[in-house]
């Protein structure tokens, strides 16, 4: 996800997607770091990462919130709910562009 972070909220303004390269990515995901590198454009900042919980887990697991980088948000879409979270916990995410 790319954007920006005013205040305690994170406005996405454009998704790129990167593959997941998790040795079961039906259940984990990994990004490389040159995939992320690779996927902000000039004048865009990287603010976190968006990843679907196909089997109907609304909220993060254990795993997504050691996975995610310092200083970044994830957002868990499951249909067409969308919970974002930090390291710290829950987090506002804003502007979510509605495909992936």
């Amino acid at each position: 996800m790319l954007g920006h972070t005013v205040d305690e909220t994170t406005y996405v303004t454009s998704m790129v997607p990167v593959p997941n390269v998790h040795q079961t990515p039906a259940e984990d995901f990994a990004v490389l770091r040159r995939d992320a590198d690779r996927a902000v454009v000039v004048g865009r900042t990287l603010v976190g990462f968006l990843h679907t919980h196909p089997a109907g887990f609304l909220e993060p697991s254990d795993s997504d919130y050691l996975g995610l980088p310092d200083g970044l948000v994830g957002v868990v879409m499951c249909g067409t709910h969308l919970t974002g979270y930090t390291k710290e916990g829950p987090a506002q995410v804003e502007q979510v562009p509605p495909t992936v």
